[in-house]
């Protein structure tokens, strides 16, 4: 089965040549695959780098994409491909040699998108404890579509290509949408996330805490509009313990807190309920040491407090989100009533 890389990567230059380099050094026979980077018009040399990986591997092309999203790139790189199954992996992170040969396995039966987990590497504390919901075992199905990542993602092409592609506009939760999409769309799909298929992935060491906030932030303003669309709505009814059925859930846990807030003003209660609301975190919180010292035997609020922090950004995103993407309704709403 012949299979198609797609690399996306903008401004890579320190990481990029890695990608390819492990890329190239596959167990799955060199003339049953291509590479294609697809480049965001880098400005640190990325693209020049590729450039000398063209000259001397027939099976390595480069290509632009001029719109700036991630789905937008995404879609140049199916486009110009030509294999029956696509696999996608990022400008800063490696494969490991039997990665291809995994991927395609697993797709040569009736799976139909197949993905695994990205190991951070270079990473700081914070960004592996805000990261940790990754499920350690395979998933099949609906709960499988949240954990899969594109920085390591296969999908067959036909089925991608049935339901449109990956969203244009999308940076952020593009792979969940496409993912809905193909669940919705095709009654037979089946999906897996399977733990045992890494990729490398390199982040710095510098990315602060404040950096991933506003970056946690941004992608829970923007994703709030993805998941208030009807196939993203049904995943999240299928499966309410998933990440995409508790990301849905925020919404109306959200409305509701302004709702108790704006009661709690009129009837003069809202000390007593932040005063009952603080109690209630407390507990939770020293309910969490506790069953995480008898298991470590350390006693680090750390993680606890980063998870709080991580809680309240995706909240606050969230709320955000959702009066963006009202406005935006209504917007659209009183332009289609005037046509």
């Amino acid at each position: 089965m012949f299979a198609s890389v797609v690399v996306i990567t903008k401004n890579n230059s320190k990481t990029i040549g890695e990608t390819i380099t492990s890329l190239l050094n596959q167990t799955y026979p060199s003339d049953m695959y291509e590479i294609v980077v697809v480049d965001g018009h880098s400005n640190d040399g990325t693209d020049e780098i590729v450039t000398q990986f063209t000259k001397g591997n027939s099976n390595v092309r480069l290509l632009y994409e001029n719109r700036g999203t991630m789905g937008y790139a995404r879609n140049i790189g199916v486009e110009q491909s030509r294999g029956d199954v696509i696999l996608f992996i990022d400008g800063d992170a490696q494969a490991p040699k039997d990665w291809i040969e995994k991927m395609v396995g697993a797709l040569e039966g009736n799976l139909t998108v197949v993905g695994g987990l990205d190991i951070l590497v270079s990473s700081s504390e914070s960004t592996q404890i805000m990261d940790s919901w990754r499920r350690l075992k395979k998933i099949y199905g609906v709960k499988a579509i949240p954990c899969i990542k594109t920085v390591n993602f296969a999908v067959k092409r036909n089925a991608l290509l049935s339901c449109g592609g990956f969203d244009p506009s999308l940076s952020h939760w593009d792979e969940a949408e496409v993912m809905a999409r193909i669940y919705s769309k095709m009654k037979d799909a089946r999906i897996l996330y399977d733990p045992s298929i890494v990729v490398y992935h390199r982040h710095s060491r510098t990315s602060s805490l404040v950096r991933r906030i506003k970056g946690v932030f941004r992608r829970s303003v923007n994703g709030t509009a993805v998941l208030m669309r009807r196939h993203m709505i049904r995943v999240a009814i299928a499966s309410p313990t998933s990440t995409i059925g508790v990301s849905f859930l925020l919404i109306p846990l959200c409305i509701s807190g302004i709702i108790a807030v704006v009661l709690s003003i009129v009837t003069g209660l809202l000390l007593r309920n932040l005063i009952i609301s603080l109690i209630v975190y407390l507990v939770a919180l020293g309910t969490y040491v506790f069953f995480m010292f008898r298991r470590t035997r350390s006693s680090s609020l750390r993680v606890p407090l980063i998870l709080t922090i991580d809680l309240v950004v995706r909240l606050t995103g969230t709320l955000v989100g959702l009066v963006k993407w009202l406005f935006s309704f209504s917007k659209s709403s009183t332009t289609a009533d005037k046509k």
